[in-house]
């Protein structure tokens, strides 16, 4: 994966768009105690839409520590997505004007992480910095589209510089609808968006030369908790369900049943990715079944309530009219 190290010295930074507070930028952020299972969320308001990302610490400590710091400093706000493809979105360059982050999201080289056994799959949703030799990440990131091209998901994540820092969790329909049109960047596609460009002349260059592309507004991190070890596939899925909102186990499960029950897509699972298919099916094929029948369950008790109190309403009607009805005979034969 591209992310365009190979510099030319640092030209003049111009036009680099909105601006967020100069101290927070600059400042420090706070120290804290390292958490190795810390997980945090990542809010973005686009162009195109929301999607939130759930960055796990676990993964890969080194990319998901920069990851945090530059959404913390704001460094990726009004930043565009110039990379959109069939497989990937890439994004991370920013247009700060901030000589220090300027100086950690583009020289301050961010660390291998060791490659976890078995490593984490490239599934649709799945974020990993860009990098492309030893120890070359800095800041640009990008997230897998598809995780039915076989070709895809060997393709990717088998260098300790693409190790995943996270999943997109929700909103992933939003980054679907990012403009395409321009394809790869340069030297791949010779009409494509130039990355160097963008680092030093800044968003005028997109602008004037790219007026469709679509790009981040803002996004907010927040420490979630406590997330799922990797000390296997299926024991991640496990996790994922138990740490997962609501929201997106019910994605997942529509998505699996979906592609089980050959819905809109038709599509074969093979290779590798077929046990981990079939777990995923199967194991939200039960939860889906487990929520049916509480939910049925409830519906048979309301149901049951509501019959209760209709017959007893209706007995204290009936013994009201026939309280009524013998006082009137009584009356009657006074």
């Amino acid at each position: 994966m591209n992310n365009n190290e190979e510099d030319p010295p640092k030209m003049p930074v111009v036009d680099h768009g909105d601006e967020v507070d100069a101290d927070l930028l600059d400042s420090p952020l706070p120290a804290k105690q390292v958490d190795e299972d810390e997980v945090s969320l990542i809010r973005c308001d686009t162009s195109a839409g929301r999607f939130t990302m759930r960055l796990i610490r676990r993964w890969s400590p080194h990319g998901y520590d920069r990851a945090i710091e530059l959404f913390r400093r704001k460094y990726y706000d009004n930043s565009h997505f110039y990379r959109v493809t069939e497989h990937i979105v890439q994004f991370g360059i920013g247009y700060t004007q901030s000589d220090k982050l300027w100086e950690l999201a583009h020289d301050v080289k961010i660390l291998d992480d060791p490659m976890l056994d078995p490593p984490i799959p490239f599934e649709e949703g799945t974020i990993a910095f860009a990098g492309k030799r030893e120890n070359s990440r800095r800041s640009e990131l990008f997230i897998a589209y598809d995780d039915t091209d076989e070709e895809m998901t060997k393709k990717f994540g088998n260098n300790p510089w693409e190790t995943p820092i996270g999943k997109v969790v929700d909103g992933m329909s939003a980054l679907r609808a990012l403009y395409h049109g321009y394809g790869e960047m340069k030297p791949i596609n010779e009409n494509g968006p130039d990355a160097l460009k963008i680092k030093h002349v800044g968003r005028s260059y997109v602008e004037e030369n790219f007026p469709l592309m679509d790009h981040l507004r803002q996004c907010h991190a927040e420490i979630e908790g406590k997330g799922p070890t990797h000390d296997n596939r299926a024991a991640s899925i496990e996790n994922e369900m138990r740490y997962g909102r609501a929201t997106l186990e019910m994605r997942k499960l529509s998505a699996a049943m979906t592609l089980a029950e050959g819905g809109m897509r038709s599509v074969s699972i093979s290779g590798r990715n077929a046990p981990i298919a079939a777990k995923k099916i199967s194991a939200y094929r039960d939860h889906r079944d487990n929520v049916q029948a509480l939910e049925g369950s409830g519906y048979s008790i309301v149901v049951a309530l509501l019959l209760v109190c209709f017959l007893f309403c209706l007995s204290c009607a009936i013994s009201k009219f026939n309280n009524q009805r013998a006082r009137g005979i009584r009356s009657k034969a006074l």
